[in-house]
């Protein structure tokens, strides 16, 4: 097979995107888009490594003499939000774009790196060519890239990963911390000036890290802040 034009065999790169979005992929809940993508490649012959819902596709004749480039993009994606005028898992078609949930974060950068991967398939390039495609990325999960890392780690020397930058390369992210915390009160009834509201203190939490400061200032990103996103 000419793994060149083979991607196109079955329809073009804008149709897998098309049949990437109507597979819900929600963080945490990807079996089905790694399903799919497993039996994708299968079809083509193509042999895949799954660790829970993340896949590793490799070259026929990886050689672990030299370094390796790691193509990565993530498959999972947010929950839909109430603003959607159309089925996000069945959006409209347009000659121009591919609507739907994930098609831009981030469907087009995995069906890019795949296209990227399938041209260079059979091809002996000066380095290794890694296609891995993971989940959970959009919550930080233990079963993305964390879960999968020990396994790649010591054969990934460079990697180019997928995202929506406006077709800007970036060199930079920002840092991630996630904190879950919870605000404990004494219930009491409203008309009394007695308990605790759980409320008043979450606020008063809030406005701590809306207020805190580094001083450490980053050259590329700037300075370094807290944002709350979900009360």
């Amino acid at each position: 097979m000419d793994y060149n034009q083979s991607l196109f065999l079955e329809g073009t790169a804008a149709d897998l995107l098309r049949k990437l979005v109507s597979i819900p992929s929600f963080s945490g809940e990807e079996n089905l888009r790694s399903d799919f993508l497993e039996t994708y490649f299968a079809k083509k012959g193509i042999p895949t490594q799954r660790i829970v819902n993340n896949l590793i596709v490799r070259q026929p004749h990886h050689d672990a003499k030299k370094v390796t480039l790691m193509l990565n993009s993530h498959i999972d994606t947010v929950r839909p939000t109430a603003g959607y005028t159309f089925d996000p898992f069945n959006p409209p078609l347009s000659d121009t774009r591919v609507l739907g949930l994930g098609s831009n974060d981030a469907g087009a950068s995995v069906v890019s790196m795949i296209a990227t991967f399938l041209h260079f398939y059979d091809t002996k390039l000066p380095f290794n060519l890694m296609l891995v495609l993971s989940c959970e990325e959009e919550n930080s999960g233990p079963d993305g890239m964390r879960k999968m890392w020990p396994e790649i780690k010591d054969t990934v020397d460079f990697a180019v990963v997928g995202e929506p930058t406006g077709m800007k390369a970036a060199i930079a992210e920002r840092g991630l911390l996630v904190i879950d915390a919870e605000a404990k009160g004494v219930s009491a009834h409203a008309a009394l000036n007695e308990g605790v509201n759980a409320i008043y203190i979450a606020v008063e939490d809030i406005f701590a890290l809306r207020s805190t400061t580094f001083d450490k200032i980053s050259p590329t990103m700037g300075e370094v802040k807290l944002t709350v996103t979900q009360i």
